[in-house]
């Protein structure tokens, strides 16, 4: 349980809900892996088996075993947690086999009912999903104005790579140069690097919109935090005049695409974008930025996403 709720909290910063211990018991292990110099998997994996306080294990546990079968207790589905555990507990195995209970609980061990058993079996892929959807509704719930927590649920998302888009970056910055939006350096466009203006563990996707090129010192000293306000407004100037040279012959290949990115996630008008003039582009972008990425950033920093600030 806690395995699987690690990603979602530490890295995606989702709530469990405020009367979830599974907030504070992932926090806490996040703390101590970061301390420890801990990755995520076999070795993380160990360190929560075998260090997780007992308190934390009973308050994680103490009626799991008893939900599922709750509905199968005909007349007594009211029933408070503690008594509902005695009567989970007092079921006969004569009942058990008479009445299609999903199991019964043994001495250490759980026992499925025959008939179950061979539906589970058969029907496992379908059950899996209702209960990955039972989750994400849940998660939602808790989440309610988080982007994409469907995604960010799965045990180990794929990431497609960045090579469209940096090879877009690459053509913009053989044609201009291009500058950081963070340090006002110059990027060289054959050693640049993309970074998610908005983390990917937010968002994630990697939208052009959200994709600026840096260096990889800046890239790697940024991180998942979330860079200043005011970074918006070279964030715009940068995306206009990167479409205008874009659109310029020969036309960039994949422009479409991108621009459709823009006209979908910033509602931005696509003539304007097709035709306008750049400072113009640029004034009008930054008001969509403000709109649209501007309350993301906000939302981002009130789950827990920090702040950062180049140097």
């Amino acid at each position: 349980m806690v395995e699987r709720a690690w990603r979602p909290r530490a890295l995606h910063r989702l709530s469990f809900g405020p009367a979830a211990e599974l907030d504070r018991i992932v926090d806490d292990i996040q703390a101590r892996a970061v301390r420890l110099g801990l990755s995520p998997g076999p070795e993380l994996r160990e360190h929560v088996r075998v260090s997780l306080p007992r308190r934390d294990r009973a308050k994680l546990t103490k009626y799991v075993q008893y939900a599922l079968v709750r509905p199968f207790l005909m007349g007594v589905v009211r029933l408070s947690d503690t008594a509902l555990k005695n009567r989970v507990l007092g079921v006969s195995e004569d009942e058990f086999l008479r009445d299609g209970h999903l199991y019964r609980l043994l001495e250490g061990a759980i026992a499925v009912h025959p008939s179950w058993s061979r539906y589970l079996d058969r029907h496992g892929a379908i059950i899996r999903g209702w209960a990955l959807w039972e989750w994400a509704a849940f998660m939602q719930r808790h989440n309610p104005n988080v982007p994409a927590v469907a995604a960010k649920l799965a045990p180990d998302p794929s990431r497609e790579g960045l090579g469209r888009q940096q090879r877009y970056w690459r053509a913009v910055g053989r044609r201009e140069a291009l500058e950081c939006i963070y340090t006002a350096r110059p990027v060289d466009p054959e050693d640049l690097t993309l970074d998610h203006f908005v983390p990917w563990s937010f968002v994630v996707h990697d939208r052009l919109w959200n994709l600026v090129p840096v260096s990889a010192a800046t890239n790697s000293s940024k991180g998942d935090r979330l860079p200043p306000v005011s970074s918006l407004e070279p964030l715009a100037h940068l995306q206009s005049s990167a479409l205008a040279v874009a659109r310029q012959p020969p036309r960039l290949k994949e422009l479409d695409q991108y621009i459709d990115e823009f006209v979908a996630d910033l509602g931005v008008d696509r003539a304007l974008l097709e035709e306008g003039n750049p400072s113009h582009m640029a004034a009008y972008l930054l008001r969509r930025y403000r709109d649209v990425v501007g309350p993301l950033l906000a939302l981002a920093s009130s789950h827990g996403f920090e702040p950062w600030t180049a140097r």
